[in-house]
């Protein structure tokens, strides 16, 4: 019943947003070695693009004729949104939340560039550097 109110109420923010001029979605894949995610350097404008990047990096897609090219990480993977906006960020981190995800993590350094993030679950929570907002 949450979800679908925070669903009603942030419809008509998400259209109003300009999430997708930006590059709001960020990776994450399990380093081979140590069996953690960990997040990627990388962002796109859509989950979309986010995914299908992953996907060949990872594992090459369903062409046999490709190799993967990560050497280091494997499954899991996924991808996440970041933004500056609470309510969305909030929205797609109850709609796309996975095993792998920690909490809604709002940033308390005026100086990021993003504040609103996702941990990982292997992510040590730090109150001097911000607070979750949502989950675990």
């Amino acid at each position: 019943m949450k979800t679908l109110l925070l669903l009603i109420l942030v419809v008509p923010l998400i259209s109003c947003s300009d999430h997708q001029t930006n590059d709001s979605w960020g990776s994450y894949a399990t380093n081979k070695e140590t069996q953690k995610q960990e997040f990627w350097f990388t962002s796109y404008k859509t989950r979309d693009a986010c995914i299908a990047d992953m996907s060949w990096q990872l594992e090459g897609r369903d062409d046999p004729n490709k190799k993967r090219i990560s050497n280091w990480h494997t499954k899991p993977y996924g991808c996440h949104f970041m933004s500056n906006n609470k309510w969305l960020s909030m929205y797609y981190y109850l709609v796309y939340r996975d095993e792998g995800l920690g909490c809604l993590w709002e940033s308390s350094n005026p100086n990021v560039r993003i504040k609103y993030s996702v941990t990982l679950k292997t992510f040590v929570n730090a109150p001097e550097q911000g607070r979750c907002i949502l989950g675990d």
